[in-house]
């Protein structure tokens, strides 16, 4: 889950970032935060549709939160704004831009679980999530964030938007996967590789090719078929 922060203190926007990460790693959540502490470079930023969250200081220059929260929904309709300030008199401003929560600097410590369990059950059914249980501790992941799994040897590895870094890994066997997530727009398209339909930008020439550019072989046995289900279900989501 992608997760943006824009403070124009420094030190308060890397404290604000370790302490959801730490949050969400407790909680067996992915998490990626990025700080920035100058409002228009954020609207510079080339994934901004890829965030789920902003954490947003009202009191900033040259755009204040408010603001930046506005434009930020011109980009992406679907991310969630939390406000996060030392003055409680500004959280009126917030309504304007349907802000889902507003947080006091003060009060971070106690107030900030509370916010992010109420931003994971906005934002994601509980049966979206992929759990995997084998390891030391289970972990989870979204399955909105999930491009592909690969079957490495004994381990399942899970990979997300960016290219051949893996969100993380298990001991589980692809086959035991396939049940639990074909329904849910995933497909296999070979021995090794399962994909999120949802992130496949084309399959052609016995090749899958998903959004973040990586390029997966289809099996040949049975590729007509594979192409006709991704077609179908492409077709189902119009």
């Amino acid at each position: 889950m992608k997760i943006l922060v824009c403070d124009d203190e420094p030190l308060f926007g890397q404290k604000l970032r370790k302490a959801v990460l730490l949050w969400f790693e407790l909680n067996g959540i992915q998490g990626d935060c990025t700080v920035y502490s100058n409002p228009l470079q954020v609207l510079d930023a080339p994934d901004l549709a890829e965030y789920r969250i902003a954490f947003l200081d009202v009191e900033m220059a040259p755009l204040n939160g408010i603001e930046l929260g506005r434009r930020l929904r011109e980009e992406n309709r679907q991310i969630l704004l939390v406000y996060v300030s030392a003055h409680l008199e500004f959280a009126i401003d917030g309504y304007s831009v349907n802000a889902f929560r507003y947080i006091l600097k003060q009060d971070l410590e106690k107030s900030l679980a509370v916010c992010l369990e109420a931003v994971v059950k906005e934002l994601v059914p509980q049966n979206d999530w992929l759990t995997f249980k084998s390891g030391r501790e289970p972990w989870s992941v979204c399955l909105q964030d999930v491009y592909y799994l690969e079957s490495d040897l004994r381990k399942i590895n899970v990979y997300g938007s960016t290219p051949h870094k893996p969100l993380g890994s298990a001991y589980e066997k692809l086959a035991e996967l396939v049940p639990r997530l074909e329904g849910k727009g995933f497909l296999r398209i070979s021995r090794s590789h399962l994909v999120n339909m949802a992130h496949l930008k084309k399959i052609v020439n016995y090749t899958a090719t998903l959004e973040n550019g990586v390029i997966l072989s289809t099996s040949r046995t049975g590729y007509a078929g594979l192409c006709q289900t991704w077609l179908t279900w492409k077709g189902a989501m119009i």
